[in-house]
């Protein structure tokens, strides 16, 4: 289910999952406890309206509340057992992984946050 919504927004549907970790998820893992995080796939978080507000520096876009909101994602995953190594941030703007690493401050050392583009 995950791959499919990035492997459609990324790259028209081309990349897919094996069928041996397709339906895998964080709550799997032993160490792991069942959070609402951990239990589904995939966690979309709408901030239209919310007052946080985007910033353009070029071609590159960032919004510096969702920076937050992503680090409080990551502490909860990481409160539920998730190792850092386990975690990554997808993100498809480089301005916006500039704001999410300023927000770590130091923290999460092991968690990659790159572009689509820097996973691929």
């Amino acid at each position: 289910e995950t791959e499919a919504v990035v492997s459609t927004q990324s790259t028209g549907g081309r990349l897919t999952a094996h069928p041996s970790v397709s339906s895998h998820l964080l709550s799997d893992m032993t160490e792991v406890e069942c959070t609402e995080l951990t239990t589904r796939p995939l966690c979309f978080v709408d901030t239209a309206g919310s007052g946080l507000h985007e910033t353009l520096l070029g071609v590159s876009r960032g919004n510096e509340g969702e920076a937050k909101l992503v680090v409080q994602y990551l502490t909860s995953l990481k409160e539920a057992g998730v190792k850092e190594s386990d975690m990554a941030v997808i993100t498809p703007y480089n301005l916006q992984i500039e704001f999410i690493r300023n927000e770590m401050m130091g923290q999460f050392k092991e968690v990659e946050v790159r572009t689509v583009d820097g996973f691929q």
